[in-house]
């Protein structure tokens, strides 16, 4: 499965022997509902390839993992949906984040689009996960789903302007979607929040590209945009 990437700005001049590596806090966001079920698997068989991949690359980390799916209420999504659940705050310990992706179950969905702004708008406040550390701290929520958001988004009437502001407040944080398969509608919302933040966006066609996804996100943390303070 090839992955491809959009929005992106390497640094050319970028040494990653020598080059300055932030403080991480990163926030794997991650769609749960049913039709993710074949790579949310490959990223569990994977969790551990990952967490050593983030620990090797950026020493002082933070991971928190949070899942989402949809507001519980017709005709939005089914009774068993939620528009968001933390399964481990910031963290420095591998085995709790590995732990945490994991514990990850699939199901509900209901219609297309999902509770993304919702999540978004829990994540990016941070409050939930014990806070994101300011300073010279890369930010970065890795947004994982294969659905569009709701826009504007019922119950709460959140908008793709709503997130991005919040995102923009201090201290920025900066949104890295993987989008599973190909939906046009959804990639439009994807690449429009990464752009918008200065993030990336990845696309995968199937399960078999979303680890690598992961880690190529991983490397591009470190050699994209210049660190937002």
């Amino acid at each position: 499965s090839t992955v491809h990437i959009y929005n992106t700005d390497i640094r050319p001049d970028f040494d990653p022997n020598t080059d300055k590596r932030n403080p991480l806090d990163l926030v794997f966001l991650i769609d749960s509902t049913a039709s993710m079920i074949y790579d949310i698997n490959a990223v569990k068989v994977s969790a551990a390839d990952i967490m050593t991949k983030i620990a090797g690359t950026v020493p002082d980390f933070r991971v928190a993992v949070v899942e989402y799916r949809d507001f519980n209420q017709a005709p939005y999504g089914e009774a068993t949906d939620y528009p968001f659940l933390v399964n481990t705050e910031f963290t420095n310990s591998e085995d709790r984040v590995i732990a945490a992706i994991n514990a990850i179950q699939v199901g509900g969905g209901g219609d297309g689009p999902e509770s993304i702004y919702y999540a978004l708008r829990r994540v990016i406040d941070g409050t939930i996960l014990q806070g994101w550390r300011s300073g010279d701290v890369d930010r970065v929520i890795l947004l994982m789903g294969d659905a569009p958001p709701h826009d504007p988004e019922p119950l709460t009437n959140l908008t793709m302007l709503d997130i991005v502001q919040m995102a923009s407040q201090q201290p920025e944080k900066r949104i890295f979607p993987v989008q599973v398969r190909n939906d046009r509608i959804t990639a439009a919302y994807f690449r429009n929040l990464a752009g918008a933040t200065g993030g990336p966006m990845l696309q995968v066609t199937d399960a078999n590209g979303v680890v690598n996804a992961i880690l190529r996100s991983i490397v591009l943390i470190m050699m994209g945009a210049p660190s937002i303070h």
